[in-house]
């Protein structure tokens, strides 16, 4: 190795005086091409086509340097020539290939200004929204996509609406973040069925759900039963009603709750191996929470208990039963429906303590409608007392023999009722 050094080293000198290698046919032709364009005004004519045959010259043989000079002072100069948007693509091409992201970002804002219906825009702004998040700024990236897909909501800019989504879904701003579930629903809106609508579909509605738009999930949700292409299996009709019913859950609307959770237990039993149990569990606590009457929720928990024997849920499932019947004024029979399953899942959801509330309520009950005959019938009593002594007295004030007769009647009748 050091002998090569040294004879590298002792070629040195040898090398320095040989004399430099002639220019090649491109290097001449780019020259006199420099030479004829120093001599003509940029906006002229003649300069286009200098700068033109330039342009094409350096971008056929990868001289970058050359084409970016060139490409951005005819760019700047020649900005109506029909060979304009041509240019500019070279020149972002150059650009990019420099890694001068500053130049490439506001000459490809440009040109998606200039020329957005172009089918060379998808692929600048893929460019752009490149650049941009290498400088750190994926929303102005995802504002780029959104402006794109906006203007031109058509297949061949379907990713620019993809890129959107899916940066704005970064954010933690939950006002950014919901432009994420806007043009997923968008992209639904606007491209024909197929697979790649159908991510969009289901992006929009997790994406609206994690912003706590339950509304807007569910509508979108819809919009998929509905839209024709989809390629709606089982297991994504399973949790497109499923996330239905979640989100009329957390809506408060336990009735379409029900229906929803029902529907997606109709498709089997969904992704996770417990799904089956898991949203059976979540319709009859639905049920309860409907206000539906124990009789209604009885068939479900036995069905339950059936399906899932040796769950601890199956046991603690009887809390509904028995809350139910007690919403219902029947606290005997809420006792006497949680009492099988005390042995099992006593300490859950206060079922023990609630047993012994309802055996005391009706015990309490019975109690207090006891005092309350008593004292209604002391009250009688009294009244009754009172009665007599008022007739009484209107017998002995009395003169008269046929008023005193009739008053002797009113206290008789008055004695025989205080006596009855």
């Amino acid at each position: 190795m050091k002998t090569r050094i040294l004879i590298s080293l002792l070629a040195l000198p040898l090398a320095l005086l040989a004399a430099p290698p002639a220019p090649s046919a491109i290097d001449q032709k780019a020259t006199a091409l420099e030479a004829q364009l120093n001599k003509a005004l940029d906006t002229s004519p003649g300069a286009a086509k200098v700068m033109l045959e330039l342009v094409d010259l350096y971008y056929k043989e990868g001289r970058v340097f050359g084409l970016v000079r060139v490409g951005e002072r005819f760019t700047k100069a020649q900005s109506s020539h029909a060979r304009h948007r041509e240019v500019m693509v070279k020149l972002i091409d150059g650009l990019e290939v420099m890694a001068r992201r500053d130049e490439l970002i506001t000459i490809s804002r440009e040109f998606l200004s200039r020329y957005p219906n172009t089918a060379e825009a998808i692929d600048v702004v893929q460019r752009l929204g490149d650049a941009l998040i290498q400088k750190r700024k994926p929303l102005e990236a995802a504002d780029a996509y959104r402006a794109l897909w906006l203007h031109r909501s058509v297949a061949a800019n379907r990713i620019a609406g993809q890129r959107a989504s899916e940066l704005y879904a970064s954010a933690g701003n939950n006002r950014i973040r919901v432009r994420s579930a806007e043009i997923a629903e968008s992209l639904l809106d606007k491209l024909p069925g197929g697979e790649f609508t159908l991510r969009s579909g289901l992006r929009a509605v997790n994406e609206y759900r994690s912003v706590s738009r339950w509304v807007e999930s569910n509508a979108v949700i819809q919009k998929m039963f509905k839209k024709g292409g989809l390629p709606l299996t089982r297991l994504i009709r399973h949790e497109l009603f499923r996330l239905q019913a979640e989100n009329y859950g957390s809506l408060s609307q336990w009735a379409n709750a029900v229906t929803s959770f029902k529907q997606a237990r109709a498709q089997g039993n969904g992704w996770l191996k417990d799904s089956p149990r898991q949203l059976h569990e979540k319709q009859i606590n639905a049920m309860y929470n409907a206000a539906m009457k124990a009789a209604q929720i009885l068939p479900e928990v036995n069905a339950f208990a059936a399906r899932f024997p040796n769950e601890t849920t199956r046991w603690s499932n009887y809390n509904f039963i028995a809350n139910a019947y007690a919403r219902e004024g029947d606290p005997m029979r809420a006792a006497r429906s949680v009492a099988p399953a005390l042995a099992h899942a006593g300490g859950h959801g206060s079922m023990a303590a609630n047993y012994v509330s309802w055996l005391m309520n009706k015990a309490g009950g019975e109690l207090n409608n006891a005092k309350g005959t008593q004292m209604q019938t002391q009250t009688n009593l009294e009244n009754a007392r009172k009665d007599e002594k008022t007739k009484l007295d209107a017998f002995n004030k009395t003169k008269d023999p046929n008023a005193k007769k009739n008053a002797k009647t009113a206290y008789d009748n008055a004695v025989k009722a205080r006596q009855a």
